[in-house]
């Protein structure tokens, strides 16, 4: 069991993290003014938290890319159709190749770059849904398509942010 204490300073407060018999004499005082949270097994609920997310996203992803090359392989031929097909099949399947490939990076800027590509190609894709959308193939199928693309898209682009730090 932790304890977290905000120890207010002068202007500013910051948190202090220790083992309970560093900061018992600290808790104490600080338990009366009502500052002190204790956090016990929360962090385990959390990962178990994250790692489910983890989980139920890879398989939203996975369905996501078995709904594309469906939709993909009941396109109507047409010239066009066919080579924007192969490209979207391209960049469709590379967002969950580049996500699996993530989750098994050497190193933390691996793991950004990863990631970093996933959201490329998930732009990219949109790219193709929206010009397929826009030259008469209109359906729910790709309506479907274009906003799933968009929420991972969001998803993606903001874990790339908070691996950098920047959020």
């Amino acid at each position: 069991m932790y304890v977290l204490i905000p120890v207010a300073y002068q202007r500013s407060a910051r948190w202090c993290c220790g083992r309970p018999s560093i900061v018992r004499k600290r808790a104490r005082f600080l338990s009366l003014t009502g500052l002190v949270k204790v956090i016990e097994n929360e962090n385990l609920k959390m990962k178990s938290d994250s790692k489910k997310f983890k989980e139920e996203f890879k398989k939203r992803m996975y369905a996501w890319v078995l709904r594309l090359i469906k939709f993909i392989d009941d396109l109507p031929h047409a010239p066009s159709r066919d080579v924007i097909g192969k490209q979207l099949l391209r960049s469709g399947t590379s967002i969950l190749a580049n996500y699996v490939e993530a989750n098994s990076a050497s190193s933390r800027k691996d793991f950004i770059n990863f990631f970093t590509h996933s959201l490329k190609s998930r732009n990219e894709s949109k790219v193709w849904l929206t010009l397929l959308r826009d030259t008469g193939e209109r359906s729910k199928e790709i309506d479907w398509l274009v906003q799933e693309c968009t929420e991972v898209c969001n998803i993606i682009a903001a874990s790339i942010l908070t691996l950098k730090g920047k959020r």
